[in-house]
C-alpha cells in the first residue's frame, strides 16, 4: 500500500523546526517522520487549547504506521528522542519526576494510574503491533475504550476492587505512535465500526530496495538533529506550564474554508467509498484542527506573553493538504480491514476527485488519469455527470455535491 494522493507538500512552508529534522531523512520517509513528530510534540505542549464543536480540544494526536519488516518504519523511534528530557512532577508522596512515556504494556488499571499521574497528557509510543494486541486479549488489558475516550478527552473513571480506590479523570490527554505490519493492525482493529479506527491518522512505509549504509555519519547528523530540537521542545514545555491557557483559534475566512473542505470530502467519500467512513472523515477534521494547533505554537514557540493564538494561512494550506493524505491513507487502509468490502469502494472515481483541482482543463484531466492508470473513455464519461461543470472549450469546474 503507499500514500493515497499524487500530490506533494510543500515542506518549505513548516515551520523551521520541522525543516531541520525532515531534511536529514530520505524523501520516502519524511511524510511519516512528519506525522510522527507532529504527535510526539503534540502530546507536550500543556495549557494549549482550541475550542471545537463547543468543546475544548487539545493537540493530542493518534498515529499508525504500517509496512512490511525492513520496510523503514523504525524511523520513528527518532521522533521519541524529542521528549526523552522532558518530565512533570509526580503526585505520588515522593513527588519524584515522571517522564511523558506510557507503556503500551499495560493494563487498563495501570494505564489509569499513568493519567492520574500525567493531567497534562502522556505519549504512548510502540513499535511492535503485537504488544498491544496481546494486552487487549488479555483480561486485564482491554483499555481500547479508554483509547477512545482520550481521543476526545472524555471523562474515564475506574472502580479497583481490590483495594476499593475509585479514580476519576476529568479531561484526560493522551497521544500515541503505533506501527506495525497490516496483518498486526487487523488483529487490534478489525473493522470500521471500531471506534478506534477513524481516530487514527495511518501512514504506509515503502519497501527498502537498497542496503542501508550503516557506516554513514547520517545517523550523527539526526542524532544532533533531535538533540537540538530536543532542547528546544523542553523550554517550549517549561513556558507553557508557567503560562495560563492559552487558546488556538481560526479566522472566520478559515473557519469557511475549513467547513466547506470537510462537507466536500464527506459527500465524496459517502458516494464512492462506504458509510462506514463517515465518522474516519468526522475525525480527520479534529485531527487536522490539532495539527493545526501543533504548527502555529511551534511556529510562535515564544509563548510567554500570548494567550490566544490565530492559525497562520501558510500553516492552515499545509494543514488541508495533509488532510487529504489522511483521508485517502484511511480508505487504504479500510479496504485492508478483514470485514471490509472493498469491491464497493470505486477507488478510481474518489482518487480522480481528490487529486484533480477545482478548475482543470481536459489536459490536466487527462495527464491525472494517465498517472492513475484510467482509461481516456473513462475519464470524459466521468467529466459528464453531476460532479463536473463545463465553464469553456476544453475548460472543467468541480461542483459542490
Amino acid at each position: 500500500m503507499e500514500n493515497f494522493t499524487t500530490k506533494t507538500l510543500r515542506w518549505g512552508d513548516l515551520p523551521k523546526f520541522f525543516k531541520g529534522l525532515l531534511d536529514s531523512f530520505e524523501e520516502k520517509d519524511r511524510y511519516m517522520m512528519l506525522l510522527s513528530i507532529l504527535t510526539v510534540v503534540g502530546s507536550v505542549l500543556p495549557r494549549v487549547f482550541g475550542q471545537y464543536d463547543g468543546k475544548k480540544v487539545y493537540p493530542n494526536l493518534f498515529l499508525y504506521v504500517l509496512g512490511k519488516a525492513g520496510s523503514g518504519k523504525g524511523n520513528v523511534t527518532w521522533a521519541k528522542n524529542l521528549v526523552q528530557n522532558i518530565e512533570y512532577d509526580s503526585n505520588e508522596v515522593e513527588s519524584r519526576p515522571l517522564g511523558v512515556a506510557i507503556p503500551a504494556n499495560i493494563t487498563s488499571a495501570g494505564l489509569t494510574d499513568y493519567l492520574n499521574k500525567l493531567p497534562e497528557g502522556g505519549l504512548m509510543f510502540e513499535t511492535e503491533g503485537d504488544t498491544m494486541v496481546n494486552m487487549f486479549n488479555s483480561e486485564h488489558g482491554r483499555y481500547s475504550d479508554m483509547l477512545r475516550k482520550c481521543f476526545h478527552h472524555e471523562t474515564i473513571s475506574h472502580y479497583r476492587k481490590t483495594d476499593s480506590e475509585y479514580s476519576y479523570i476529568s479531561e484526560p490527554k493522551m497521544s500515541v505512535v503505533l506501527t506495525s505490519t497490516p496483518k498486526q493492525m487487523q488483529a487490534l482493529i478489525k473493522d470500521a465500526e471500531n471506534g478506534l479506527f477513524s481516530r487514527f491518522m495511518y501512514c504506509f512505509t515503502q519497501q527498502e530496495t537498497e542496503f542501508r549504509d550503516v557506516f554513514s555519519k547520517q545517523g550523527e547528523d539526526k542524532l544532533n538533529s533531535f538533540e537540538e530540537a530536543g532542547k528546544q521542545l523542553v523550554t517550549l514545555n517549561e513556558s507553557l506550564m508557567e503560562s495560563e491557557n492559552i487558546e488556538f483559534r481560526l479566522t472566520s475566512e478559515q473557519q469557511s474554508q475549513f467547513v466547506a473542505f470537510f462537507q466536500k470530502n464527506k459527500d465524496i467519500i459517502l458516494e464512492f467509498a462506504s458509510s462506514d467512513l463517515d465518522a474516519t472523515v468526522n475525525r480527520t477534521a479534529i485531527i487536522t484542527f490539532r495539527i493545526m494547533m501543533i504548527l502555529s505554537v511551534i511556529r510562535i514557540q515564544d509563548v510567554t506573553k500570548v494567550d490566544q493564538i490565530v492559525c497562520d494561512d501558510i500553516d492552515f494550506k499545509t494543514s488541508m493538504e495533509i488532510a487529504e493524505l489522511l483521508i485517502g491513507d484511511s480508505l487504504e487502509t479500510f479496504k485492508s480491514l478483514p470485514q471490509a468490502t472493498p469491491d464497493d469502494v470505486n477507488e478510481w472515481k474518489l482518487q480522480f476527485l481528490q487529486s484533480i483541482g477545482d478548475e482543470f482543463t481536459i489536459k490536466e484531466a487527462h495527464a491525472l488519469a494517465e498517472r492513475l492508470n484510467i482509461s481516456t473513455r473513462s475519464i470524459e464519461r466521468f467529466l459528464r455527470t453531476r460532479f463536473f461543470e463545463k465553464i469553456a472549450r476544453g475548460r472543467y469546474r468541480k461542483v459542490d455535491i
